[in-house]
């Protein structure tokens, strides 16, 4: 009978121990498969969030727009103290936060405009360009560089040129770009120029597509742009554009003649303007946890609108 009791007892265990080896191995099973469709649950709210964000932003650019073309149309010139120099707020459902900010694209110079509008190098610019790298100590013969990487032949220009014969004898897989650049991240793709000289440049220089007015605004360029214009510009003529534009912001470049600091001093005049043409929207939206921006640069003709290129960035 003890036998009996014994081996009834063992089986018993047994049981148990398989019962329970059984629920340890369903158990994890059951979470795992809890913890995966609650990611897709987020998954899902993440994607959702995303999709507002973007139809808030998408809005933004809408009435940023309309902005820029009732400006367009209904002034002459174009200066810090406008409206849409502020930031601009949209307040969706739900929490969501949209605030853009229009960045006059012509308070810098367009770096494509090296060359003028039949693929010649631009006397007057280059000499500003190379004003401007010498003040930041970038060497000039990268503007030889560039040159031959903005021209449609393929001949090298300068000691420090490069066209494709170049980029193939340094077993560079691509050759000479022969077209403008669309930012000034692509400059890393060119002979000899390094990041930390991009960067530099950045206060000075944009790039945007040719076949616009890109004359540079001297109501909104900032004073080290300004500082380039001629070698015969001194610290007290900045200063005297930059406080008269405070005040009463530029409708002529006449205007600039009147200025007792600028008597005799020769400015470029033909590369100078009081409105602007090219602007940057840079839209940042959030809802709840999540956050894109949206970046668009704007080409405006009196009070038509054209977006050249807009880009989400999650």
């Amino acid at each position: 009978m003890a036998d009996v009791k014994n081996h009834l007892g063992n089986e018993r265990g047994a049981i148990l121990l398989l019962v329970l080896a059984a629920a340890a191995f369903i158990i994890p099973l059951v979470y795992t498969g809890l913890d995966q469709r609650l990611f897709q649950i987020s998954q899902v709210d993440n994607n959702l969030q995303w999709q507002t964000a973007w139809r808030n932003s998408q809005s933004m650019l809408s009435q940023t727009s309309v902005i820029l073309a009732y400006d367009g149309a209904t002034t002459q010139s174009d200066n810090l103290l406008e409206m849409w120099t502020h930031p601009i707020p949209l307040r969706g459902l739900n929490g969501a936060m949209t605030t853009a900010i229009i960045e006059d694209g012509q308070r810098y110079w367009n770096i494509n405009s090296l060359l003028d509008g039949a693929g010649k190098l631009d006397s007057q610019r280059y000499k500003i360009y190379k004003s401007i790298l010498l003040s930041l100590d970038i060497p000039v013969g990268l503007l030889d560089s560039l040159r031959d990487w903005l021209d449609k032949d393929n001949i090298p220009h300068g000691p420090d040129g490069a066209e494709n014969e170049f980029y193939r004898r340094e077993k560079i897989y691509y050759g000479a770009g022969n077209a403008p650049l669309t930012n000034l991240a692509e400059l890393q793709l060119l002979r000899g120029w390094r990041p930390e000289y991009i960067e530099r440049l950045r206060p000075y220089f944009r790039a945007w597509p040719p076949g616009v007015n890109d004359n540079l605004n001297i109501n909104t360029a900032s004073c080290r742009v300004l500082s380039n214009l001629s070698p015969e510009l001194s610290v007290a003529g900045i200063d005297a554009i930059i406080r008269r534009r405070a005040e009463k912001p530029f409708t002529s470049l006449n205007e600039l003649t009147v200025l007792p600091e600028l008597n005799g001093i020769h400015l470029p005049m033909n590369l100078l303007g009081v409105s602007s043409n090219i602007f940057y929207i840079l839209s940042t939206s959030r809802q709840d946890h999540m956050a894109g921006r949206m970046r668009a640069l704007i080409f405006r003709d009196k009070g038509k609108i054209t977006i050249k290129w807009l880009r989400w960035e999650p």
